[in-house]
């Protein structure tokens, strides 16, 4: 059960449930809940979980472990692939043009391509005939995103968890589970 690897997880850290929740940017009863198996975490979630705590989503979501040969984690990339797509711009001497500015008009212009493939689609979600031009799309989204991290001189991993503990304030499971208003909106 995934209650039981959170568990394990959590007490394998020497983490108690609230130092948990703080790194994950969730609350500590919502973390009482899953380990009681009353709240099932998203996937997202427990992407955030395997990444934080360097575990495998596969064991975290089936119990099976990955291949330990493999140097890519459960996301598809690792400092190795970080390092490529800073070695790409350096190679072809770019990073005098990118600069946070620049960078952040491609950015949104790459964003709007991948909005691009839903344009005309008729239902929200539908996207058939469409996933490899998204795939492109949201690549160049993460390399530039990456891009801009370096010019700013950021760790990724920082920004992202500085965010998440911002979002947990703004956006407490009490309030926010299931619901989709903006955190100014609740009573």
């Amino acid at each position: 059960m995934i209650s039981k690897r959170i568990i394990k997880l959590r007490t394998g850290h020497g983490l108690t449930q609230k130092q948990f929740a703080k790194n994950l940017g969730i609350t500590a009863s919502y973390v009482s809940r899953l380990e009681q198996g009353k709240s099932i975490p998203s996937e997202s979630l427990m992407r955030l979980i395997s990444c934080t705590f360097g575990e495998s989503f596969a064991w975290l979501s089936t119990g099976i472990k990955d291949d330990p040969s493999s140097n890519i984690n459960q996301q598809g990339f690792d400092i190795e692939l970080l390092k490529k797509i800073i070695a790409f711009r350096d190679e072809r001497n770019w990073k005098q043009f990118h600069t946070p500015k620049d960078l952040s008009i491609s950015l949104c212009l790459e964003t709007a391509e991948l909005l691009e493939c839903f344009q005309w689609s008729g239902p929200d979600l539908q996207v058939e005939g469409k996933l490899e031009q998204m795939k492109e799309e949201l690549a160049d989204v993460f390399i530039y995103a990456i891009l801009m991290t370096s010019s700013l001189n950021l760790n990724i991993g920082t920004i992202i968890q500085d965010k998440l503990a911002q979002n947990g304030d703004k956006y407490p499971v009490v309030k926010s589970y299931g619901n989709a208003k903006k955190y100014s909106d609740f009573n």
